[in-house]
């Protein structure tokens, strides 16, 4: 799941913990305008595989998410 760390209802990281606590996981990361040290381990903490920040290139784009989705097919 791609989400932004600021939404309107709930934060990501609000979102990413309630997931969590709800059941299976989900391979989860943030691609957000904000990317401070702190943002990165709280999300970390909470077990998001990445957290992009904007803006970003199409190559750390894809280098963040080739770990989470594997050699393309």
């Amino acid at each position: 799941m791609l989400c932004d760390w600021n939404m309107p209802e709930m934060s990501g990281i609000e979102l990413l913990s309630t997931l969590n606590q709800q059941g299976p996981k989900v391979r989860f990361g943030f691609v957000t305008s904000e990317g401070t040290d702190s943002m990165r381990e709280r999300a970390r903490q909470e077990g998001a595989l990445f957290l992009i920040a904007k803006p970003f290139t199409a190559e750390s784009f894809s280098s963040a998410l080739s770990p989470v989705l594997g050699p393309p097919s």
